[in-house]
C-alpha cells in the first residue's frame, strides 16, 4: 500500500517537473523568435557600425522586408487559406518560407539598385540563402530545417563577424533554444542541426559572392 502511495507522488512529481520544464522551453522559444533576433540584429549592426547601413531608412527596409514580411505569412494565411494543407500549421510554414523569401530578395534588390554597402549586400544574400535551403530542405528533400535555429544562428555569425568575436558566445543560447525545440518536440535534434549550420554556410557563401566578383 505505502508503495503504491509513493509511486502516486513520484509520478505526480515527474508529471508536475515535466510541465514545468515545457513551460520554460516554450517561453525560450517564444522570446527568441526570428523575427525578434532579426530586429535585434539590424538594430546592433545601424547603432554600433557604419559599414553596413548608410542612413535611417536603409535600416527601416532591412526591418520591413527581413522581419516583418515573413511575420505577415501567419495572419494572411489565417485569413485567406492560401495554402490549403490538413495542418494549418505546416501551411503557416510553408507560406512563411515564401513569404520570407520574398522579403530577403525584394531587400536585396533594393541594395544592388542603391548601390548599398557590401555588408548590407551580404546580410540580405546570407538571409536569402538561408531561406532558399530551407525551402529546398522543405520542398525537395522533405527534411525539415529548423528556421527557428537558423533565425538565431544567422544574427550570432554575423554580429560576430562585423561586431565582435564575443558575440560567438552567443552560441551558448543556441544551445539552450535547441534544448527547448527538442524539449517541446518542435525539432528533431537534426532538424535543429540542419538549421543552425546552414546560415553560417550561406553567410560564408555571401561573403565570397560579393567579395570575389
Amino acid at each position: 500500500m505505502l508503495n503504491t502511495i509513493h509511486s502516486f507522488e513520484s509520478d505526480k512529481d515527474k508529471k508536475a517537473a515535466n510541465l514545468f520544464f515545457l513551460k520554460i522551453a516554450k517561453i525560450i522559444r517564444i522570446i527568441t523568435i526570428p523575427p525578434v533576433c532579426a530586429i535585434i540584429l539590424i538594430t546592433i549592426l545601424y547603432t554600433k557600425t557604419s559599414i553596413v547601413f548608410n542612413n535611417w531608412y536603409e535600416f527601416i527596409i532591412a526591418i520591413f522586408t527581413i522581419a516583418i514580411i515573413p511575420v505577415l505569412a501567419y495572419p494572411v494565411q489565417k485569413k485567406f487559406n492560401i495554402i490549403k494543407l490538413n495542418n494549418k500549421r505546416t501551411a503557416e510554414r510553408n507560406l512563411a518560407i515564401i513569404f520570407s523569401i520574398s522579403g530577403y530578395f525584394g531587400g536585396l534588390l533594393f541594395s544592388i539598385i542603391s548601390k548599398t554597402p557590401n555588408f548590407q549586400q551580404i546580410l540580405y544574400i546570407t538571409y536569402l540563402l538561408t531561406g532558399l535551403g530551407i525551402a529546398f530542405g522543405t520542398f525537395i528533400l522533405k527534411i525539415k530545417f529548423s528556421g527557428h535555429m537558423a533565425g538565431i544562428s544567422g544574427p550570432i555569425i554575423t554580429l560576430s563577424y562585423l561586431i565582435s568575436y564575443y558575440f560567438l558566445f552567443l552560441y551558448l543560447i543556441l544551445a539552450i533554444v535547441m534544448w527547448a525545440s527538442l524539449y517541446t518536440k518542435n525539432h528533431t535534434f537534426k532538424e535543429a542541426s540542419y538549421g543552425s549550420l546552414l546560415p553560417i554556410l550561406a553567410f560564408i557563401l555571401a561573403n565570397l559572392i560579393i567579395f570575389i566578383k
